[in-house]
């Protein structure tokens, strides 16, 4: 579902209904699907659920029962917020297993993004002044070992944990190799045989072999993301971090020797910095522009304009004015 809040677009999921409903109401939708008769069709069921994103809300008697064990407000509604959370993916795995369905079903679970370690994040995206109101909101997470959370380049914000699960075929281990969200897709239609539009090629790969057989990522590299002014790419161990504000920042990191990001390997290796940096260029001419971001350029601030404008005169005025030449004489 989308809508605009404050002119701002917001995209919610319905399957949030699911998050904070009454134990006795279980036959909400998401149940009543697999309560059906799918044995001997193909199911499936995405569920995208609000929690555990900010704003943290959750029933006070969930709260409460972390009292003793968290003495700060927010750290105990973001575990109550957590708790539901896994009681509702409970509720869909019991509701497999009363139909027998659980052996040859597939369960993905994972995040799209690190905890959030900035008290911005920790409030919502919500106008400068209800966020004020929250002033001094201490995030509840911890992203240990790593540096950084949820909106930055560094291994808190986009590294994140993935449970795949399916009785009938994948035997238990620990897969290490990098991974990236956008192979889901073309695992998934690799598994039913399927495969997308060759005119539109995926920009992940089919990820089944790393998974259940124990084989190399299918990545030669892992573009982490690319945006106007920062990017971060991944090859190997090595991890370089680019911002282009002023005064600029280059960070090359070997993250399974130092998963914290902790020293700074540019100068040591400036061969793998180059070979890096070309790399994310590559990846930054294929990028078209966010339709989100086109929607609303306010929220950028007046700055943004001039991206979305490749007629912009930078030495003309700000952004919103035309430039002003000289007549002709």
């Amino acid at each position: 579902m989308t809508r605009r809040r404050r002119s701002m677009l917001e995209w919610a999921s319905l399957a949030a209904a699911l998050l904070f409903v009454p134990q006795a109401a279980a036959e909400r939708p998401n149940i009543v699907i697999i309560l059906a008769d799918y044995t001997a069709r193909p199911l499936f069921l995405y569920v995208a659920s609000l929690a555990a994103h900010a704003p943290y809300q959750a029933p006070q008697e969930e709260i409460d029962a972390y009292r003793e064990l968290f003495p700060d407000p927010q750290h105990r509604t973001y575990a109550a917020m957590i708790t539901s959370l896994d009681r509702q993916v409970g509720r869909i795995v019991a509701a497999l297993e009363r139909k027998n369905m659980r052996d040859d079903t597939l369960i993905f679970f994972t995040s799209d993004n690190g905890g959030p370690t900035s008290a911005m994040f920790a409030t919502g995206a919500r106008p400068a002044a209800e966020r004020a109101k929250e002033a001094g909101a201490k995030p509840p997470c911890s992203n240990t070992p790593f540096s950084g959370g949820k909106g930055g380049l560094k291994e808190g914000g986009v590294r994140l944990p993935a449970i795949v699960n399916w009785p009938g075929r994948l035997r238990p281990a620990v897969v290490r190799e990098p991974l990236h969200h956008v192979d889901v897709m073309p695992s998934l239609l690799a598994l039913v045989g399927g495969r997308g539009d060759r005119d539109k090629p995926f920009d992940g790969r089919d990820a089944t072999a790393t998974i259940a057989a124990r084989a190399p990522s299918p990545h030669d590299d892992l573009l982490i993301n690319v945006e106007l002014f920062r990017g971060a790419i991944r090859k190997g161990p090595h991890k370089l971090v680019k911002v282009a504000t002023l005064p600029g920042k280059t960070e090359l990191f070997d993250v399974e020797q130092d998963p914290g990001e902790t020293t700074n390997l540019a100068e040591q290796h400036p061969d793998i910095v180059r070979d890096l940096e070309a790399r994310l260029l590559g990846y930054a001419r294929q990028a078209t522009m966010s339709q989100w971001l086109e929607a609303q350029v306010d929220y950028l601030g007046a700055q943004s304009e001039t991206a979305f404008d490749p007629d912009y005169d930078l030495d003309g005025g700000v952004p919103t004015e035309k430039p002003a030449l000289p007549a002709p004489r």
